[in-house]
């Protein structure tokens, strides 16, 4: 059913090519010392994101945070200690939740791939726990790991072996390898039915159908690139 409602929500063309933010983020170890008057460490992107491009691609020391009619007030340090940034932001987000900073007691790097990103790493986060910024009363930055996004297990893509062809996402400007579980199904095949089927233009809810038949006939499958930031 995902794999259904992957195909039908994303519009791809046979275009091998991806693209990332170029907007990346600082990774820090970090301390979050909470108001129960407990502390963790790990690392995070922290709360840098209330401040949006201009504070998150800038080293933050420490971040102290309080809470004042139902909104979360973070006086931001930025590294050298001399300058120092306020903002606000709402305790819940629009659907109600509770925002909150991310730890992860793990984490993995990944070397950039794309031309997009030659300046920033991939981590994957390991062991996550997050904790309610009403719960928050400093975080604290204990090392400067480097700039980089947040991605998914990529093992998946990385070990996917060929037959397979490389398309992307109109809509994302991700790419795609779309391949068969059958790896009888050739390259060709796989380029000959995206081209008759499934590229952009021959999309439409009619033929909807007889796409999803071929996906079963040929065990057509999709990967969407896990390096790809928007």
């Amino acid at each position: 059913m995902l794999r259904l409602f992957l195909i039908a929500l994303v519009t791809l063309v046979a275009i091998p090519r991806s693209h990332a933010s170029l907007t990346a983020p600082q990774f820090y170890k970090l301390r979050v010392i909470l108001t129960s008057g407990n502390s963790v460490e790990g690392y995070s992107w922290g709360i840098s994101w209330m401040g949006d491009s201009r504070l998150q691609e800038q080293k933050v020391q420490s971040a102290i945070l309080g809470i004042e009619d139902g909104e979360i007030i973070a006086t931001f340090t930025l590294a050298g200690g001399k300058e120092t940034v306020v903002y606000k932001q709402s305790a819940n987000d629009g659907s109600g939740k509770p925002r909150s900073v991310t730890v992860a007691s793990q984490y993995e790097s990944f070397q950039p791939i794309s031309e997009f990103s030659e300046n920033a790493n991939f981590y994957l986060l390991k062991r996550v726990k997050e904790y309610p910024l009403v719960e928050v009363l400093r975080i604290d930055t204990l090392e400067v790991v480097g700039k980089g996004f947040r991605i998914s297990d990529p093992t998946e893509w990385l070990s996917l072996k060929e037959p397979y062809v490389v398309v992307e996402d109109c809509g994302l400007g991700c790419s795609v390898r779309m391949y068969s579980k059958d790896h009888d199904v050739t390259r060709d095949t796989l380029q000959r039915l995206w081209n008759q089927h499934f590229e952009c233009g021959k999309r439409s809810i009619e033929n909807e159908k007889i796409r999803s038949e071929i996906e079963k006939q040929y065990g057509i499958e999709w990967i969407s690139d896990p390096f790809c930031v928007d």
